[in-house]
């Protein structure tokens, strides 16, 4: 009891309110972990919701990252465009890069049919793109006679870089590995065709001989405008294009491009001729569209024509223009050629 009483008394001393103070404090502290479970579970569905939002919405061009360049190239220089032909896909090749590569070792050699198609490069984007690596040598009075001429001590007319070159040395000099030849037109006009057709087949053969390991390839004459009576006449046109192609064959080791082939028989139409209303003669853009596109299609079967001219983004270079168009050519005239390379003189 003593003892009882004793405890009783310092209970009873203790401040009053001590004992229910501490058990207040109990109550009143938080439990912070739903809370923070509560807050991740909010994150994690807003993050769902807003990726699900995103997946939904249709995408643009800015929102998407730069794709790498490995394996892209520009959309002018695609190079296959899939076609149907019978229910199959077949591939249309058309390549700038590789057409050009084609030319890179090509000299193109004739008259001032030769040389206005040289200054397509300046007027059109795409024949520029086909050419650039092209070499030219042209002079507006070449003839086959001049190059048969040439291999019997006669006068040497192309002007190569300043240095007067025949056209056997002109291919050595230039290292090319293929020869476009353009000629007749000057022949024709100061002979007749059987005479002009002997000019042509000397000229192969000793061409030939000369240069075994380059390919030579001849054009044929384009017609005038089919209401010109300049000479040459297209009746002899055509009689000396058959001639040229009956001599171009496998076994003479040369090759013929028919470009007559490529105009109405009866003539040129305004549609390609670039002087109807003049001498007629001349070959429009439209037309020399047509005759790129058909050099295209020989040396790489590529399928897609050339439809319209493109404006050239640069102007190549120009130099000094070669002698004025006349028929017949003056006695003595001088020559002058467009350098065999890299740049392209233009006429007006």
């Amino acid at each position: 009891m003593a003892d009882r009483n004793r405890r009783n008394p310092r209970e009873k001393s203790r401040p009053a309110g001590q004992t229910g103070g501490r058990k207040s404090a109990k109550k009143e502290k938080v439990n912070l972990f739903p809370v923070a479970v509560a807050v991740a579970m909010l994150v994690l569905i807003c993050w769902g919701f807003s990726g699900l939002m995103r997946m939904t919405q249709p995408s643009t061009g800015e929102e998407e990252p730069p794709m790498p360049m490995i394996g892209r190239q520009p959309e002018f220089f695609s190079t296959i465009r899939p076609e149907t032909m019978n229910g199959a896909e077949v591939d249309v090749v058309d390549d700038p890069v590789q057409v050009s590569e084609y030319f890179a070792n090509t000299l193109f050699v004739g008259d001032n049919w030769m040389h206005r198609l040289m200054n397509q490069r300046l007027d059109d984007a795409q024949v520029a793109e086909y050419l650039e690596k092209a070499m030219f040598l042209t002079n507006d009075y070449y003839s086959w006679d001049a190059v048969r001429q040439e291999f019997s001590g006669g006068e040497l007319t192309l002007n190569l870089y300043g240095e007067r070159v025949s056209l056997v040395t002109a291919v050595q000099k230039t290292g090319a590995k293929k020869v476009f030849i353009q000629l007749g037109r000057m022949d024709l006009i100061m002979e007749e065709t059987d005479t002009a057709l002997n000019f042509v087949r000397q000229s192969l053969t000793a061409l030939h001989e000369a240069l075994p390991n380059t390919e030579i390839v001849v054009f044929t004459m384009t017609p005038h405008y089919s209401e010109s009576s300049t000479p040459p006449i297209n009746a002899k046109i055509a009689k000396y294009n058959a001639g040229v192609k009956a001599m171009c064959t496998k076994e003479s080791g040369i090759t013929c491009i028919d470009l007559a082939a490529l105009f109405p028989d009866d003539g040129l139409t305004e549609e390609f001729c670039a002087d109807a209303e003049g001498a007629g003669t001349k070959l429009n853009a439209a037309g020399y569209l047509r005759v790129v596109n058909k050099l295209v299609d020989t040396v790489t079967s590529s399928k897609r024509p050339l439809t319209t001219p493109v404006p050239a983004a640069t102007p190549a270079p120009t130099a000094a223009p070669t002698q004025p168009e006349t028929t017949p050519p003056p006695q003595n005239a001088p020559t002058t050629n467009a350098p065999a390379a890299g740049r392209t003189p233009r006429t007006s």
